[in-house]
C-alpha cells in the first residue's frame, strides 16, 4: 500500500514514524496492528501570499471585551487572510503626535501557528507584565497611527490611522 506525505503550505514533511524514513512517498505492507505517522514541522522559510493585516482596533474599551485578567483594555486585532498557517513575527509601532512606541511579537509567543483565516487580539494596555499579548502602549481615543512591520523593522506590512472613537465602539475595516 503506498503512503504519500503531503505538507500544507507553511509546513514541511520531516519523516515517517516509527521508521524514521525521510522519503515523502513509501510503500508498506500493513499488518493488523501496525501504523505509520507522518511527522511535519513549521517551514520557517515559507512566506504567505497575503500579509497579515490590522483588522480592527478599539481605543476606548470600558465594557465591550475583557482580557484574561477581566480588565477592559484597548486592543487591536491582527488577521491572517491566508488559507495557510502563518508564523507571525511582527513589530507593532504606535505613533501619536508626541511619542513613538514599539512592541514586538515573537514566534515563541504562541503565535507561531497563527491559524488560517484566523485572528489574534493584542491588548494595548501598557501592561507587559500581564502576559505576552499585552503591548507596552495604550491608544488614544482621539486618534493614533498604528503600523505593522516585518522583523527587519524596515518592511511595512500594514498600517491604520485610528480615527476618534466613542467608548466601546471599534474601528474595523474590510481587508
Amino acid at each position: 500500500m503506498p503512503l504519500i506525505a503531503i505538507a500544507r503550505p507553511g509546513y514541511k514533511f520531516i519523516k515517517w514514524l516509527p521508521t524514521n524514513d525521510t522519503s515523502a512517498s513509501i510503500t508498506i505492507n500493513l499488518q493488523s496492528d501496525s501504523g505509520f505517522i507522518a511527522l511535519f514541522d513549521v517551514d520557517t522559510s515559507y512566506f504567505p501570499v497575503l500579509p497579515p493585516v490590522i483588522n480592527e482596533v478599539m481605543a476606548s474599551n470600558l465594557s465591550a471585551i475583557a482580557d484574561n485578567y477581566n480588565e477592559f483594555d484597548d486592543w487591536l486585532e491582527i488577521y491572517n487572510p491566508n488559507p495557510d498557517t502563518l508564523d507571525l513575527q511582527v513589530i507593532i509601532l504606535l505613533t501619536t503626535w508626541f511619542y513613538l512606541l514599539a512592541f514586538q511579537l515573537q514566534s515563541e509567543m504562541t503565535l507561531r501557528r497563527f491559524l488560517p483565516t484566523g485572528n489574534i487580539l493584542i491588548w494595548a494596555d501598557d501592561d507587559t507584565e500581564q502576559e505576552f499579548l499585552h503591548a507596552n502602549f495604550k491608544f488614544s481615543s482621539t486618534g493614533d497611527d498604528v503600523y505593522l512591520f516585518a522583523p527587519d523593522a524596515e518592511t511595512l506590512i500594514d498600517s491604520v490611522s485610528i480615527r476618534p472613537q466613542a467608548t466601546d465602539e471599534s474601528y474595523g475595516r474590510l481587508s
